[in-house]
């Protein structure tokens, strides 16, 4: 029951700004929730499936995804190999697609995202749709906002049943209520500490891998 109603607060409070009455979207980024050495994670693929669904609305826009290192050996190859499937499946073909370097969190995910498509994120001025899950969507518009300041940058989300799975490789993904004090936790850090103290954080796993570009 309490997970219901965690699940019910989360649905209700989530960041929605989609792009509607706006000229065109350049930019859809489907926020990666990881993936299993077989197969995405839950979140990662209703993810894409709704990017998909914004690419075929806008159909000049470049999906941009990256893909994460840390959760096992070699898990940025796999993740970025069942992402390319995917959205082959969903009818994304290899020219709309475009990928940032690997990554390790949040901010290193917009970071990397955003050097796919501009040289000076500050000053870039174009049209942005993030896809995130509801329990991940203040924080991901958070961090974009501040790395993004003048972009028109529109979120949409979906439900939070699916950003956590309990055998997931990132261990505070494997349950909603660590996954949403996580969420704050990420919320407070890029507040109060900054987005340079912040990238620095890698998610809990149970063999953590480190890149020399990390």
């Amino acid at each position: 029951m309490r997970c219901f109603s965690l699940e019910y607060f989360l649905s209700r409070r989530r960041l929605r700004k989609p792009p509607r009455n706006c000229d065109g979207i350049e930019i859809i980024v489907p926020i990666g929730y990881g993936s299993f050495p077989d197969r995405l994670a839950l979140g990662t693929v209703f993810s894409l499936r709704k990017a998909a669904y914004w690419a075929r609305v806008f159909p000049e826009a470049a999906v941009v995804f990256t893909s994460s290192f840390h959760l096992f050996s070699g898990s940025e190859i796999v993740e970025r190999r069942l992402k390319h499937q995917l959205l082959f499946f969903l009818g994304i073909g290899a020219d709309r697609i475009r990928e940032g370097r690997p990554i390790k969190n949040s901010v290193t995910e917009a970071y990397r995202t955003a050097e796919t498509f501009t040289n000076n994120p500050q000053k870039y001025t174009g049209s942005i749709l993030l896809v995130a899950g509801a329990t991940h969507s203040h924080s991901v518009y958070m961090i974009w906002r501040k790395i993004l300041p003048k972009a028109k940058l529109f979120i949409t989300s979906f439900s939070p049943r699916v950003e956590h799975e309990k055998q997931h490789p990132a261990l505070l993904q494997r349950n909603l209520y660590f996954w949403f004090a996580t969420s704050l936790l990420r919320s407070l850090l890029v507040a109060c500490l900054g987005l340079s103290f912040t990238a620095k954080i890698q998610h809990f796993t149970l063999r953590s891998h480190t890149r020399p570009d990390s």
